[in-house]
């Protein structure tokens, strides 16, 4: 009986006690949207059942019983806003109703019999009647970019635009649909004119391959934000292309010898292999002096004796 004395004044202890009208919050250290749990003797319970149980002096309540607030607060623990249901296979605990809600205006019982409340009538959850006219009533129009108010990701694109009863997209994505009738064909991407992640404003959003959204995207100076001379140096490779060469070209003792001077010079290898056409790895093994394959089997290296 100590031991339970004892329990209960720690349990009261991290319970803020005020009148019995006001709540009695729970003192939890996490935030969370369900009721905090509490280790009553080694079981994890919920704080409104401890507090309910303590209230009537007891060390243990029926399983069938079903400690719910009126106050729908999941921190408190006052015993006035406690109110029992009993769970029963037979006849719902509580003849409360009220109205589904998805709008319908059909009157439905609160509570199941195992005291869990009803919320919609069957099949109501995902009624939509028009999933046009329910994406743009979650859009604001009010400045030149229409911003998507539901949820987005960690990049900011709006996220779960629903377009029909089990398939929903990113929110541009859903716009472009509603306003062209159908997406863009396979390999195309919906991109931005104006670089705001969270605009569906069918005027500033066009189709375009993965590359064209690339290169729109360092034109206008957002390759990399947090290194101002690396979009520098992106955008004059896009507007200065290296011309391509065929690849595996082979190469002479003269120009074995320019390369190696080119490097000691400090041109940059990727430059070297662009115009001789072989690969950095193969300018960096002649600017060691490494043999070719192919005079290494005559013993011979490109700076010991010229081929002819």
């Amino acid at each position: 009986m100590d031991m339970y004395k004892e329990e209960s004044e720690w349990f009261w202890k991290r319970v803020d006690i005020k009148d019995d009208s006001q709540c009695w919050n729970f003192m939890s250290k996490r935030q969370s949207n369900k009721t905090p749990k509490y280790s009553w003797f080694g079981i994890q319970m919920d704080v409104n059942r401890i507090a309910y149980m303590l209230s009537l002096k007891r060390n243990k309540l029926p399983s069938n019983y079903m400690v719910k607030m009126r106050c729908e607060n999941k921190l408190c623990c006052n015993p006035a806003h406690v109110r029992l249901v009993v769970a029963s296979p037979r006849k719902t605990a509580s003849d409360e109703t009220w109205l589904c809600k998805c709008g319908c205006g059909t009157e439905i019982k609160r509570y199941n019999y195992n005291g869990q409340e009803i919320k919609y009538v069957q099949g109501h959850h995902v009624r939509i009647n028009d999933y046009k006219e329910h994406f743009w009533s979650k859009v604001d129009k009010s400045g030149d970019c229409w911003l998507w108010s539901g949820c987005f990701d960690k990049k900011g694109y709006g996220r779960g635009a629903q377009v029909s009863t089990r398939r929903s997209m990113p929110a541009h994505r859903a716009a472009y649909l509603f306003h062209y009738g159908s997406l863009p064909e396979k390999g195309l991407c919906v991109c931005h004119h104006c670089d705001n992640p969270i605009c569906v404003n069918p005027a500033h959003l066009f189709a375009g391959t993965q590359k064209d959204n690339s290169d729109d995207k360092i034109k206008k100076g957002r390759f990399d934000l947090s290194d101002p001379e690396k979009s520098k140096r992106a955008l004059d490779n896009l507007l200065n292309p290296l011309t391509p060469t065929p690849p595996r070209e082979k190469i002479s003792y003269d120009q074995a010898l320019e390369i190696i001077g080119m490097v000691k010079s400090g041109v940059k290898r990727k430059i070297i292999s662009h115009k001789f056409g072989i690969t950095r790895k193969h300018v960096y093994r002649i600017s060691l002096g490494y043999r070719s394959e192919h005079n290494r089997k005559r013993g011979r290296s490109f700076l010991v004796e010229k081929s002819s």
